[in-house]
């Protein structure tokens, strides 16, 4: 239990951004911006999963951490770092942020500027190469397949910045792009980058769904697009395969009760 002997002030008085700084440890000083650290339940993690994000609503910051499921305001962050309850871990800020400032600790509160995020406006499709060509078969995936779910090499995409208007080209090898049946782009693949594989460009979209077959009985839903090609090309029959648009998205529970109603079974490979 945290003592509550000489306890001053309210969490709101606390910053919320020096909540995030202080017990996540980060150096960079939080004025808005999103930023992608290594999460601090899972300290031994290859790549940062934990979002820390300006939350215009409640104007305060919060965090998404990705491997865990947890998330919350900086009192939930504490919760759950400490295995504390409400009211403990507000006590907790409070006594911290007192000594931090007590012990001539400066954390200055500036303006919030929230800098819009880049958005792919723009793309332009090239011809299959022969890195393609190499890329592709060592995941039993062909010309057939990769066209049947749009798949389409791209020589480079426009991102563009709402705010100011700033554009990035990115251009290089092994880019591709995952269209919707009618030519629309909603995500863009590109393997061999270290920081961000996938880009989505559109939210929500169920990939696989306008492949389905004519009264098929079975479905079978993977963990991603490349998965549901590479067991597409096994030659599976009676099946219908989707995959939600990103590993850490949850499929709506309306998609959920409608292939219950559609499917004698419902398969989940992840």
């Amino acid at each position: 239990m945290i003592s509550t002997a000489n306890i001053q002030g309210k969490v709101q008085d606390v910053p919320s951004p020096w909540i995030f700084q202080y017990y996540c440890q980060i150096n960079e000083h939080l004025a808005g911006q999103e930023l992608k650290i290594t999460s601090v339940f899972k300290p031994t993690e290859r790549t940062p999963s934990m979002v820390l994000y300006w939350d215009s609503a409640t104007i305060r910051y919060k965090f998404n951490d990705f491997s865990t499921g947890k998330k919350g305001d900086g009192i939930d962050l504490i919760k759950f770092m400490y295995g504390l309850d409400n009211k403990d871990a507000t006590l907790k800020i409070i006594n911290d942020y007192k000594n931090f400032v007590n012990n001539k600790g400066q954390f200055v509160v500036g303006e919030v500027r929230i800098s819009q995020k880049y958005k792919v406006t723009d793309h332009t499709v090239r011809f299959w190469d022969s890195n393609d060509a190499k890329f592709w078969p060592q995941f039993n995936i062909g010309s057939t397949i990769l066209n049947f779910y749009y798949v389409r090499p791209l020589s480079q995409y426009v991102m563009t910045r709402p705010d100011d208007g700033s554009q990035i080209v990115i251009s290089k090898p092994y880019l591709y792009g995952y269209f919707k049946k009618d030519g629309t782009l909603y995500k863009i693949y590109q393997p061999y980058n270290t920081d961000r594989k996938f880009i989505k460009v559109i939210s929500g979209y169920v990939q696989g769904s306008e492949q389905h077959g004519k009264d098929n009985p079975y479905l079978l839903i993977t963990s991603s697009l490349k998965d549901t090609m590479g067991i597409q090309s096994l030659g599976i029959k009676r099946m219908d395969m989707d995959s939600p648009d990103s590993e850490n998205n949850m499929l709506e529970p309306i998609y959920c009760q409608s292939v219950k109603a559609k499917y004698k079974q419902v398969l989940i490979l992840l």
